[in-house]
C-alpha cells in the first residue's frame, strides 16, 4: 500500500487529479449500488 502511495506522489498533477476523480466516481457508484440493493431487499422482505 505504501509503495502505491509513493508511486502516486511521483505522478504529475493532472494524472493525480484524474485518479482521484476516478476513485471518487467508483466509490459513489459502489455506494449507490449498495443503497439500491439494500432498499430492494427491504422492500422484498416486507
Amino acid at each position: 500500500m505504501e509503495i502505491f502511495l509513493c508511486t502516486i506522489q511521483e505522478l504529475p498533477l493532472n494524472v493525480k487529479s484524474g485518479l482521484v476523480s476516478l476513485y471518487n466516481r467508483i466509490q459513489s457508484l459502489i455506494m449507490d449500488t449498495c443503497i439500491k440493493y439494500f432498499f430492494f431487499l427491504k422492500m422484498n422482505n416486507v
